[in-house]
């Protein structure tokens, strides 16, 4: 016969094991927006050091100071265009990020970063395109599953790295026709457009307004009917407009 349990200490047990995980002390971002909204140049005020592996051709460059110095390493490999005959962008960085990840190298870090999200499911795509022998690099309809499946994996695998993630993406508008009523989402194909949003804790639309005293640059952190945007670290603490800051972010809700 089983010993009567003691609900007690089980329940002092759940609690010290919640208080104690490193999954409650770091957050994974989606931060999608036109271009110029501040996405890359928001990545500064990320826990340091920051790693960013590139995927957008110069999109880093406003960052020199901080790379200069040593706060922000940037991987820039995945900037080069490639062929539709031959690509290997998808497939070099899934080997390095593996090789990175095996060694402990992310224990090092503060914040991981894919910039961006646009180009690297164009990598991703071309890889799958390849890998199903479409010589042109145009997906068929049935390899959107595959796409998508792929997409989560990698996202997963990076929120379970030992450090804070951050993916940048580029804005999607759409337009019902009927209604005439304006929404966005994050500019991928098939299935992710819906369903990307699930993967991240936090998900800020960046907004940059003109004003009197020149470009002002938030993050959006609530939905407001057009814009998607979400936080969980923020309940009861963000404004729906905050400034483009990571760390104060994580200070204001109380994580550091």
């Amino acid at each position: 016969m089983s010993s009567e349990m003691n609900v007690t200490t089980e329940l002092e047990a759940i609690r010290t094991r919640y208080s104690n995980s490193t999954k409650q002390k770091k957050y994974n971002f989606l931060v999608y927006g036109n271009m110029g909204s501040g996405k890359s140049y928001s990545l500064r005020t990320a826990r340091k050091p920051i790693l960013i592996h590139s995927f957008d051709p110069g999109g880093t460059k406003g960052l020199r100071e901080y790379i200069e110095a040593g706060d922000v390493l940037v991987d820039e490999r995945w900037e080069i265009s490639e062929t539709v005959s031959n690509p290997t962008i998808y497939r070099d960085w899934s080997a390095e990020i593996t090789r990175l990840a095996n060694g402990g190298f992310f224990n090092t870090v503060g914040t991981f970063v894919i910039d961006s999200l646009s180009t690297f499911m164009d990598a991703l795509s071309w890889n799958i395109a390849s890998k199903k022998g479409r010589t042109e690099g145009l997906l068929a309809i049935q390899d959107y599953s595959v796409l998508w499946n792929t997409l989560k994996t990698v996202i997963s695998q990076c929120a379970c790295l030992p450090c804070d993630f951050i993916m940048t993406g580029h804005i999607a508008e759409d337009k019902d026709e009927v209604t005439g009523r304006k929404s966005t989402s994050v500019n991928v194909p098939g299935q992710a457009k819906t369903k990307l949003f699930t993967l991240f804790d936090e998900v800020y639309t960046a907004i940059s307004t003109e004003t009197s005293k020149g470009i002002e640059y938030k993050f959006l952190t609530a939905n407001n009917g057009v814009y998607q945007a979400r936080t969980r670290l923020g309940v009861g603490k963000f404004s729906t407009y905050e400034p483009q800051d990571f760390t104060a972010l994580l200070k204001k809700g109380g994580v550091l």
